[in-house]
């Protein structure tokens, strides 16, 4: 229902404006969106991008993890590493493309991107989790003689599964969306920000919504299934 809402208000919107060029109407957009799901290119395209955001953004889980377990038993690297996860949440996306763009090439810029922008939240939110296990767990796991990998199934995972299960999701969407914004920067080749730049470019505006909605719709797929996978049982 909200969403026929927010319809009816785009349709008004773009009646009153009258003109197309300026706010294409949603019967345009959806046209230009059904022209453009029957073309092998907007797969190609949404393959590529989504491939090259989703190998950055599990990057970022793995050495985000990784970071969080060295930092929690370990201060000096706790202190080294900080500065760069600082920087990381501090500087703008736009600046990380335009420099990794005189370092690498414009084709991966995009798992580039999206691993600087997970990196942070997944570091963060596991090393929060880490320090948050239960005093009184561990010491009765000391106290009964628990083994490593028992205190490590059974305390430690399911103590930071909330924790972990929170930061992607949360950094699932800033991924990809810094990752498209990258493309649209760097114009790699059949990738959905080379279209959004060229729709921009030919004023194209019906084609230009069309690939706006077709990106939220991605992203609350992509959203979803990851929600499913990893986080059922936190967030039934």
């Amino acid at each position: 229902m909200s969403t026929f809402f927010w319809l009816v208000i785009w349709q008004v919107a773009s009646v009153v404006i009258g003109e197309g060029m300026l706010l294409a109407s949603p019967l345009k957009t959806f046209a230009a969106l059904s022209e453009l799901i029957v073309e092998a290119s907007f797969w190609i395209s949404i393959m590529n991008t989504v491939s090259k955001v989703f190998l950055g953004f599990i990057i970022a889980i793995v050495v985000g993890v990784v970071f969080a377990i060295l930092s929690y038993n370990s201060q000096l690297f706790e202190i080294l590493v900080n500065p760069l996860i600082v920087f990381f949440k501090s500087v703008p996306v736009a600046s990380f493309i335009i420099v990794l763009l005189l370092w690498v090439s414009s084709k991966n810029i995009s798992i580039f991107i999206s691993f600087m922008m997970g990196l942070p939240i997944v570091y963060i939110n596991t090393l929060e989790g880490i320090n948050n296990v239960s005093k009184e767990l561990l010491e009765m796991a000391k106290v009964f003689r628990i083994d490593n990998r028992n205190k490590l199934m059974y305390i430690f995972f399911e103590e930071v599964k909330p924790f972990f299960y929170s930061a992607v999701l949360s950094s699932v969407g800033m991924c990809f969306k810094a990752g498209i914004a990258a493309e649209v920067i760097g114009l790699p080749k059949n990738t959905i920000g080379e279209n959004l730049y060229n729709a921009k470019i030919f004023i194209n505006t019906p084609e230009l919504f069309a690939w706006t909605i077709a990106i939220v719709v991605l992203s609350l797929i992509i959203e979803k299934v990851i929600r499913l996978f990893i986080g059922r049982k936190v967030y039934d």
